[in-house]
């Protein structure tokens, strides 16, 4: 009887041991996935100005000019400070004056962006490279950028093509010439200069200019 006993408590004992038996629960870390933030710190101050009575005047928002087909608007420098005139008549001299004030300026390029609309639609072109020009942009307004401060003072000089940016050469200098399609545009053109050092400066959606250092003019028909 004391064996059956003894038999019955041992399996008592292994029935309760196995049920007690902790089991191991393993557990996994999610992972974070890290968002990349946009940081801008480019420091470059930009306006649009036009050369008037041997020196630059600022355009301050807007520029009223008659549109005349297949006739340029006036030339509109770019100077990286926010002086409302500069009594200098060569870019040569001015633009640098200017530019390279700021430290690490060889590692920013100029770029502009056109807005305009057809009816209740809008229409945006960046021109990063000169021949960007070649957009559909060109049947309303036709684009054409310069670099005026590597050339020689007083030297005639053509609008840039991309095999003529290299180091050192910016477009310092957009003239826009109305073209065929210019009376569907609707309001005023929205014209802005940018400086930017790589193509995080540019939204990935929309391709916009998303940086601290730009300027827009309104470019009226009047």
């Amino acid at each position: 009887m004391k064996k059956i006993s003894y038999v019955i408590m041992i399996i008592l004992l292994l029935f309760v041991s196995g049920c007690t038996k902790k089991e191991k629960i393993e557990t996994t870390t999610p992972e974070v996935i890290k968002e990349n933030i946009y940081t801008d710190d480019n420091p470059i101050i930009l306006n649009f100005y036009l050369r008037e009575n041997n020196g630059y005047n600022i355009i301050d928002k807007e520029l009223h000019t008659p549109w005349v087909i297949y006739q340029d608007m006036p030339y509109l420098r770019v100077i990286p400070t926010d002086l409302k005139r500069i009594d200098s008549y060569y870019m040569q001299d001015v633009f640098p004056m200017y530019w390279n004030k700021y430290e690490n300026h060889e590692k920013y390029k100029l770029g502009y962006n056109l807005k305009y609309n057809i009816g209740d639609k809008e229409y945006s072109y960046n021109i990063i490279n000169p021949e960007d020009r070649k957009q559909q942009v060109f049947n309303y307004m036709q684009i054409y950028t310069y670099d005026d401060v590597t050339v020689g003072k007083g030297v005639w000089h053509d609008h840039l093509d991309n095999n003529e940016i290299t180091e050192g050469v910016l477009m310092t200098t957009i003239k826009l010439c109305v073209s065929t399609l210019y009376k569907e545009i609707t309001g005023p053109l929205k014209l802005t200069v940018f400086s930017y050092d790589d193509m995080d400066d540019f939204d990935p959606d929309t391709k916009e200019y998303r940086g601290n250092s730009k300027t827009t003019i309104l470019i009226y028909n009047n």
